[in-house]
């Protein structure tokens, strides 16, 4: 265990607002997800006690790899930390209420970054994979990390389990694409919305796609039958962010998710299993949607917020 350390508190007097970070990158992709080593092929190998996550639990992306890691039973084998939901233009940090980095003793994500990459320019991002055999981050390409941890830990996860299986492989990774295009990132979509022909179309795509959702599971416990896959988890990251921050905050206020019937028990049967709420802060996540996306959004100007019963019994059938 390295020595312990923290970042010193959030100071954007001193060193700016996180947005001033994001807006002096002039290439975000190409310079953010400039590292793309796959785990199970090459030089990385599907190795017990090798990989460190590094996450947050504010962000959807990274919550994705937490529940795999929980649910497929690779909590001995993959180990990660978590940063500190707030963040200035040093971006995320290692702080006392989320604990110190146990890999490296980093004071802040962008460390890790700079000792794999000393000219690297764009915003740490997570969840970013640390290989500690070779000391250096290997992944932090949020599409790569789930498909590797749901594949190459094959023999090291909890039989019986799993998320991927070869004969939907095809099948899931044709819904994938539209999850993340319909809904991960449907909701910045409207977010982010500059005029209201954009935002109307985003609207309109966005509660399409609920509907599509609800009707589907209708006919059916989870996405593919009664079998949790990696389809669900990525569609539940945002469902369960939905009411709380997506709905008042990003103007997604056509109706909420506890409007859908399935949509919303689908949500919560998810989150009675315990990989699924181990990491849902939802603390973390009003926090910090409400202290940078308000500003970014609304300048300051906050709705009211709904305060949800996510362990209330509801009324989904459970399709056998």
């Amino acid at each position: 265990m390295p020595e312990i350390k923290y970042a010193s508190p959030i100071d954007e007097k001193k060193y700016g607002s996180y947005s001033a970070l994001t807006d002096s990158v002039d290439s975000f992709e190409e310079e953010t997800f400039r590292f793309g080593e796959r785990i199970g092929k090459g030089d990385y190998p599907a190795e017990s006690g090798r990989y460190h996550i590094y996450l947050q639990y504010v962000c959807p992306w990274a919550q994705r790899v937490q529940i795999i890691i929980d649910y497929l039973g690779l909590g001995n084998v993959i180990s990660y930390s978590y940063l500190d939901p707030l963040r200035d233009a040093r971006g995320w940090a290692f702080r006392e209420r989320t604990g110190p980095d146990p890999v490296n003793g980093f004071t802040l994500l962008r460390d890790a970054y700079l000792a794999t990459a000393s000219n690297f320019k764009g915003v740490p991002s997570v969840p970013a994979v640390w290989d500690r055999k070779t000391a250096r981050l290997i992944n932090n390409r949020y599409d790569d990390t789930i498909h590797d941890f749901s594949t190459a830990f094959a023999n090291f996860q909890t039989p019986g389990v799993d998320i991927f299986p070869v004969e939907l492989r095809e099948e899931i990774d044709k819904l994938l694409p539209w999850i993340s295009e319909k809904i991960n990132e449907g909701v910045y979509e409207l977010a982010f919305a500059l005029t209201q022909q954009k935002y109307d179309l985003a609207v309109e795509n966005l509660y399409a796609a609920l509907d599509s959702l609800e009707e589907r599971l209708s006919r059916s416990r989870y996405l593919f039958g009664n079998r949790i896959t990696l389809a669900d988890i990525c569609l539940w990251v945002t469902l369960a962010r939905f009411d709380l921050v997506y709905y008042p905050l990003f103007r997604a206020n056509r109706r909420r998710l506890i409007d859908f019937p399935n949509l919303w028990g689908y949500a919560r049967e998810l989150y009675a299993i315990p990989a699924f709420k181990k990491g849902s802060r939802f603390d973390y996540i009003k926090e910090t949607y409400y202290t940078n996306f308000a500003y970014l959004l609304y300048k300051g100007i906050i709705p009211a917020l709904p305060e949800l019963d996510w362990d209330a019994p509801h009324d989904r059938i459970r399709l056998s």
